[in-house]
């Protein structure tokens, strides 16, 4: 019997255990389940809160890039507002007239017959060609060389004549052109002469030669090259009031870009009409050449010396190409 309560006591110690442990595990369950929705609301957080970071940063830094395209600096503001002022400015400075040439690429004389220049060089040395020459009814240009024996008679017969006259300014050679110095002239201007010097011979020919215009290089394939002895040569021919066409006897002259820096009126020589050969078939294909140069742009100017068979072509020539063009005097196309 008493074993018995005893079995009992001990069955039913056992169940409460079990019912008592049975409770427990309901409350482990729910515990985790918060633990782990915890966890798992706090990894999304984190998650979250570090795209939304990296996303910001991101569109600062592109914003900041776009900004920078998008909107100059003040500086450049500035400096674009200088540009458009001083452009501004130098248009204004602009003649309201309308100067003889203006551009020399494309057709100048509007709604004119084109216009022809032809210069003869190396007047002076006799007197029959330029008596021939002023035969030609035609405005041809009379470039005389200083200190000559005929150079003031050429220039007084060309003035008297209604022709202009130009002074043929002797200038070094380069050895390659098949010419020394010597050849040039009396007083030709050199490369290795003081400034004084060379401004003292310059004078002596400017002034030798009565009713000049103008001056044109006489050979000068060095001189006409060097920058510096040309701003100086062509700021004395300025201040005497006289123009400049260079003779291009050098494909890397300076002498026309630096009369135009200076702004002396100034031209170019586009054909040489009588260059290496004295034949009649060539100076004729050459004055060809500039009639159709000269329709192109409206006008051209060529050079030619005076050898018999040049003089000779002009004569036979110039009472039908006036027909085509216009001949007028240098003075005439210089700007």
């Amino acid at each position: 019997m008493g074993k018995s309560k005893r079995g009992f006591r001990k069955h039913k110690a056992g169940d409460k255990r079990r019912k008592k442990g049975a409770g427990k595990i309901p409350l482990v369950t729910f515990g985790f389940i918060i633990f782990f929705v915890l966890c798992l609301s706090a990894f999304f957080y984190i998650k979250k809160w570090m795209h939304d970071g990296i996303s910001e940063k991101g569109i600062s830094s592109s914003e900041r890039f776009n900004d920078n395209r998008r909107k100059p600096n003040n500086r450049e503001e500035k400096i674009a507002k200088e540009k458009k002022t001083r452009k501004a400015v130098e248009l204004a400075k602009l003649p309201k007239q309308k100067p003889s040439i203006v551009e020399s690429d494309r057709k100048i004389f509007d709604k004119e017959k084109p216009k022809v220049v032809i210069i003869v060089d190396d007047l002076g040395f006799k007197k029959e060609p330029i008596d021939k020459l002023l035969e030609i009814p035609a405005q041809l240009s009379f470039a005389v060389l200083p200190n000559l024996p005929y150079s003031k008679y050429a220039a007084e017969m060309a003035y008297k004549n209604g022709r202009d006259v130009i002074l043929h300014l002797p200038m070094e050679p380069t050895d390659s052109s098949g010419h020394a110095a010597v050849d040039a002239g009396e007083d030709v201007l050199l490369m290795g002469l003081p400034k004084d010097k060379i401004l003292d011979k310059l004078e002596k020919n400017l002034s030798s030669i009565p009713y000049i215009k103008g001056v044109n290089n006489h050979m000068g394939s060095k001189f006409t090259e060097n920058t510096e002895l040309m701003e100086l040569v062509l700021e004395k021919i300025k201040s005497k009031g006289l123009f400049f066409v260079d003779s291009r006897t050098s494909e890397t002259t300076v002498g026309f870009k630096i009369a135009k820096k200076l702004g002396i009126k100034t031209a170019e020589r586009d054909i040489f009409l009588d260059e290496g050969s004295q034949r009649s078939d060539y100076i004729r294909s050459q004055i060809e050449k500039l009639i159709n140069v000269s329709k192109e742009k409206g006008y051209a100017i060529g050079i030619c010396h005076p050898y018999p068979d040049t003089v000779k072509v002009l004569s036979e020539v110039i009472p039908d190409i006036q027909k085509e063009v216009e001949i007028i005097p240098v003075s005439g196309v210089v700007n």
